[in-house]
């Protein structure tokens, strides 16, 4: 068996075990399905788990994304979960029975949430589908449409838009491109240019500023894609699903150009090696190059930070959000050496990157809504895989009371440990 068939076998055994019974027990464990704050966010399109919707894609335990059929909502009182890990800035707060899988030894088992200690080794999937993309460009005054294959330069050119470029409509709805670049960035410049006349096909054009460079595309198909598909304001910008499934050295490029456009290199002092740092107001943005830098076999340190305001030369930028997100990223991961961050080092396999826990923490009594999903895989990533616990019983509402019994049964099957090998 593969790495994904290994871990989905305790879900099935589990499942098998719970449909033999003779009673569902839903009087008993109503209060008991476990759930998740309202604002967390669900690897997929990296929206907050109340704003999914029946039939969104969100991404499973095998890295492939399967459809939710079901979502569900309920008051809950009583003392929550807080789990802190390196790739999400936000700590993920859990009712403490939902299963969590994690990597103990060379095992692979469900624990519950408030069976979880410091250190334990969470179960992160890579983004396993690849497809290659194209992007539509209008010829002939936008009368017709080409599609142009994304290869690298066309990758590294989106990656170089989601960090500095933005789409403005002017007259009868026609939309321009701009890219901005700073005034000691001409080499960047040049080498934007280059893609954008030689390979993508288009013309672009020049203006410089007192304090910045700007390429300006006049380019109405390509434009209104770029604006749908990676979000309009720096706040609602996000990385689309064609790019995330793109293949590995075309996503790489990706990487590398937003690097290049909203990144900077960092020496470490005493240190041969160094870090990339990334920047974004969106915090969805910083979700999605979590998951895109995970499906490259990379683990970033994530930071939340306030915002503050900065100076261009005379002038005083103020920004229009509260925190600003910084994605890390360890120059020997980078390249492909071992990575380590201080004390806290993660493994990488195929099909999984294994992140311990930072920190567990439980909760004050809390009265809050908590939400949970019913997807086919029975799982779903926050980034770590989670059970979605899709019982029968959550269909059962008013029938008849169940023994006792059968709620120590239920917590044998669902927490049921089967080595992986």
């Amino acid at each position: 068996m593969g790495e994904a068939e290994e871990i989905r076998w305790p879900l099935k055994e589990a499942y098998t075990r719970l449909l033999g019974c003779k009673y569902w027990p839903w009087p008993l464990l109503k209060g008991w399905i476990p759930c998740v704050v309202a604002d967390t966010l669900i690897f997929g399109d990296n929206l907050p788990i109340q704003n999914i919707e029946p039939k969104m894609l969100v991404l499973g335990y095998d890295g492939f994304e399967y459809p939710v059929r079901r979502v569900f909502f309920r008051e809950y009182s009583g003392p929550l979960i807080k789990i802190r890990v390196m790739m999400v800035p936000d700590p993920i707060l859990i009712t403490p029975e939902h299963p969590i899988l994690i990597k103990s030894g060379d095992n692979i088992l469900w624990k519950r949430a408030c069976e979880l200690k410091a250190g334990d080794l969470l179960v992160v999937p890579r983004r396993r589908f690849c497809d290659e993309a194209k992007i539509p460009v209008g010829y002939r005054k936008g009368l017709k449409v080409r599609w142009v294959n994304v290869d690298k330069n066309v990758a590294y050119f989106l990656g170089l838009y989601l960090a500095e470029g933005c789409v403005v409509y002017y007259s009868q709805g026609r939309a321009r491109i701009t890219l901005n670049f700073g005034r000691r960035e001409r080499d960047l410049v040049e080498r934007c240019l280059e893609i954008i006349r030689h390979v993508i096909g288009i013309n672009a054009f020049i203006s410089e500023e007192k304090t910045s460079l700007r390429i300006h595309i006049n380019n109405t198909k390509l434009g209104r894609f770029l604006r749908e598909k990676f979000g309009h304001g720096a706040i609602n910008k996000h990385i689309p699903r064609f790019v995330k499934n793109l293949p590995y050295e075309e996503l790489r490029e990706f990487v590398r150009g937003f690097m290049d456009g909203d990144g900077t290199y960092v020496r470490l002092k005493g240190r041969k090696s160094g870090r990339y740092q990334m920047r974004t107001s969106s915090r969805r943005l910083a979700y999605d190059l979590v998951e895109v830098l995970i499906k490259l076999g990379i683990c970033p340190y994530v930071q939340r930070c306030l915002a503050r305001s900065s100076r261009i030369g005379d002038r005083i930028i103020r920004h229009n959000t509260k925190y600003w997100y910084n994605i890390q990223v360890q120059e020997n991961a980078w390249l492909g050496r071992k990575p380590k961050h201080g004390k806290i080092s993660y493994e990488v396999t195929r099909n999984y990157i294994y992140v311990p826990i930072k920190s567990v923490e439980k909760t004050e009594h809390m009265r809050v809504g908590v939400w949970n999903l019913e997807t086919d895989s029975e799982t779903y990533c926050l980034p770590f895989v989670v059970h979605n616990c899709r019982f029968p019983l959550l269909k059962m509402a008013g029938r008849a009371p169940c023994d006792l019994c059968h709620r120590k049964y239920i917590y044998e099957a669902l927490l049921r440990v089967k080595g992986a090998k």
